[in-house]
């Protein structure tokens, strides 16, 4: 694609998601995190402790903020976001044992 960029955006990989935070609200727990400017979407991940497998659970977010209605303490969140090129690696994991 040539939009006036420097030629090689063609390819480039998504970045990953940094500065995730999360906060209370009333309606749960809010994850916000550094908006990537060339996203067209993000996603996020969540397993139920270490030994069980991340499932999607969300796959089309248009901003960078996700609430969680209910979580237990042994839950874990990930995200990343795609671009034209793809998705991007996974975040680091979330624990919100502390929140």
């Amino acid at each position: 694609s040539d939009e006036g960029s420097s030629g090689d955006s063609d390819g480039d990989p998504a970045p990953a998601i940094t500065a995730v935070r999360a906060r209370r609200s009333v309606r749960g727990v809010i994850l916000v995190w550094e908006a990537v400017p060339e996203a067209l979407r993000y996603e996020v991940a969540r397993r139920d402790g270490a030994t069980s497998s991340w499932m999607l659970i969300a796959k089309n977010l248009p901003r960078p903020a996700y609430t969680i209605e209910s979580h237990s303490a042994e839950q874990e969140y990930r995200l990343r976001c795609v671009t034209a090129s793809g998705p991007g690696p996974w975040s680091s994991r979330i624990r919100l044992s502390g929140i």
